[in-house]
């Protein structure tokens, strides 16, 4: 009996019992994201959305913009409601950073924005990543790309690139276009929703307390 014949009949005597198919050595293990079980309003901002209907994203002003030297650019710092940005994507495991250039909102205030660029510090064989965001109402929102700003307010790029912090390995950096800064807003939301536990999401409590189990063996247990 050749391979395929035998993964058949593995799946359907499973499916013949109302099982799920049994992992084999092949199979594909997906990722998990594990979210901190405290201060998920507080990390993740779990009561705001993340986007609005005509594809605008929200950003929280986390540190408003400091009072800018001669020459110098207003810039806030912020972060996206409801997302994830991980190690592996050019996180930390908490919500995904957000530069707001132009905006003098103070902390607290909720920016709905146009998401234009996608800065990243490649440092010591790691990457961190922040979005541009340009708020909508603010002194860029007719623009629609990081170089026609900076074109019209040279020296913001190096700005973005010093709100990174200083390095003492060096550090290089790198500039994305907008169709690759939704894509990581996406999958950052994407993989806070993944992982997030609604009340919804979790098995009803029986009169003892305990999680209670499906009568046959078809049902779906929610969290198993």
């Amino acid at each position: 009996m050749n391979l395929m014949n035998r993964s058949s009949l593995r799946l359907v005597f499973a499916l013949g019992l109302g099982m799920a198919p049994l992992a084999h050595a092949a199979d594909p293990v997906p990722p998990s994201i594990q979210l901190p079980t405290k201060d998920l309003e507080k990390t993740f901002l779990v009561s705001l959305s993340p986007m609005n209907a005509d594809g605008t994203v929200n950003v929280l002003v986390d540190q408003p913009s400091a009072k800018a030297k001669k020459g110098g650019r207003a810039v806030a710092l912020g972060r996206i409601p409801r997302s994830f940005l991980g190690k592996d994507k050019g996180g930390s495991g908490q919500a995904l950073w957000a530069y707001l250039p132009g905006s003098a909102a103070p902390a607290g205030t909720l920016v709905r924005g146009r998401a234009l660029a996608l800065v990243t510090r490649s440092l010591a064989g790691k990457a961190e990543c922040r979005v541009v965001v340009v708020p909508m109402d603010g002194l860029y929102g007719p623009y629609t790309s990081l170089d026609q700003i900076e074109k019209a307010a040279p020296g913001l790029l190096a700005e973005l690139q010093a709100g990174f912090g200083p390095a003492k390995e060096g550090g290089t950096f790198s500039v994305q276009g907008r169709k690759e800064t939704l894509r990581l807003v996406g999958d950052a939301i994407s993989d806070f929703e993944g992982a997030f536990i609604k009340d919804a999401d979790k098995r009803p409590l029986d009169k003892d307390g305990n999680p209670m189990l499906y009568k046959w063996a078809g049902a779906r247990n929610i969290g198993e």
